[in-house]
């Protein structure tokens, strides 16, 4: 006797915070709780003429965290190497953003995962300016605004730190700040034209008193402590679009259990340092058993009580009724409220404990309007 048996589906989904409903007065939602957002591991490549080709050579092929990315072409440019990484997000864990050129890589699963590159065919990653056989691992990036002028014997003063630069370059630069990891405790990479700063061990980064216009040509300030861009307000919204997303997948699972829930990819200003709800969020629905996806309206539904609801439209109805829910609960929100200590900073309380509310969306007679901002592809079977 043959057994009937279902075909696991997976769905692609899109939620777009402002189209066409402009929802960006609303908390949003976001995978992520702020400690999380804040310890993400971000690197992004420092050639942007990679940005309009040629750079690469036919079969250039990438590996990150032991997968294969690629192989790319002659003609391959910033947005199809954007493309290809997060095409193997569900497998690698990293997501891929482009802006002004250059590409940022983010882990996501978690975002304290380790991002390690290497070339796997040709010399992709030094054509993208990112370092061959490298592993990103620190969280808590810290960004420069912007890359003046540096001459030699420059001085910058960095946690109590004073360092001198022999050169002018920002690969000189970054060289010379290298140097004096042991004493300053911290890294310095790429990230495209300007500079990124991580702390080794998740502290905030202090200025002191640099030579004249040196800490502003870093794109930092003088007697200036960083500690990621997030601020407590920030952190507070991030937490309650983190409560949206909860809500939005306890709905989901009143019908039923997905099989897989990732492959997440977020776009918008200053997602990659953590500090934003996402303009736009991708992920990936596993359903084992497509027939029970169906859901029945009920009262002060746009439909009225007792319609029945099939396949993509449930859950779009499903994943809306989430976003239409008020959620309080007691959450760890990151604080980013920093000490000064001599020549050092620190963050006492890197934590703290308030009751917070995160409010509907829309109301439920709305739903549709809430629906209107997803999109819902089937990608195919297993």
């Amino acid at each position: 006797m043959t057994t009937y048996q279902q075909i696991p589906t997976f769905y692609r989904v899109t939620w777009n915070l402002t189209s066409p409903t402009n929802y960006s007065n609303t908390s949003g939602i976001i995978p992520f709780n702020s400690v999380q957002m804040n310890n993400t591991v971000a690197v992004t490549n420092s050639n942007a003429t990679i940005a309009t080709g040629p750079g690469f050579q036919n079969g250039d092929t990438i590996q990150c965290n032991d997968y294969k990315i690629g192989p790319f072409s002659n003609t391959s440019v910033t947005s199809n190497v954007v493309t290809a990484f997060n095409q193997m997000s569900q497998f690698t864990g990293v997501m891929a953003t482009e802006a002004n050129g250059y590409m940022t890589l983010q882990s996501i699963d978690p975002t304290s995962q380790m991002i390690t590159l290497s070339d796997f065919a040709g010399s992709p990653l030094e054509q993208l300016g990112l370092t061959y056989g490298t592993d990103f691992y620190l969280g808590n990036p810290i960004y420069g605004s912007g890359f003046g002028t540096i001459t030699s014997t420059n001085v910058a003063v960095i946690n109590g730190t004073s360092v001198t630069f022999t050169g002018a370059t920002q690969a000189d630069v970054i060289t010379n700040l290298n140097n004096y990891q042991a004493s300053t405790n911290v890294l310095a990479t790429p990230c495209g034209s300007n500079i990124q700063l991580n702390s080794f061990d998740g502290s905030p980064i202090y200025f002191g008193v640099s030579g004249p216009g040196v800490s502003a040509a870093l794109g930092f300030a003088d007697s200036t402590a960083y500690g990621g861009n997030m601020t407590v307000a920030q952190a507070l919204l991030i937490e309650q679009a983190n409560m949206m997303w909860k809500g939005m997948i306890t709905q989901v699972e009143t019908i039923l259990s997905p099989i897989y829930w990732g492959s997440i990819v977020m776009t918008g200003n200053n997602v990659t340092d953590g500090s934003t709800i996402p303009a736009t969020l991708t992920w990936t629905i596993g359903i084992s058993n497509p027939d029970v996806l169906t859901t029945i309206t009920v009262t002060g539904e746009p439909e009225g009580a007792g319609t029945t609801l099939y396949g993509i439209t449930a859950l779009l109805r499903l994943m809306a009724r989430g976003l239409a829910g008020t959620y309080t609960e007691n959450r760890k929100v990151y604080n980013n409220n920093v000490t000064i200590r001599g020549s050092f900073a620190c963050r006492e309380n890197p934590v703290y404990v308030p009751q917070v509310t995160a409010y509907p969306i829309d109301i439920t007679a709305n739903l549709n309007t809430i629906a209107s901002n997803f999109t819902v592809t089937q990608i195919g079977y297993t």
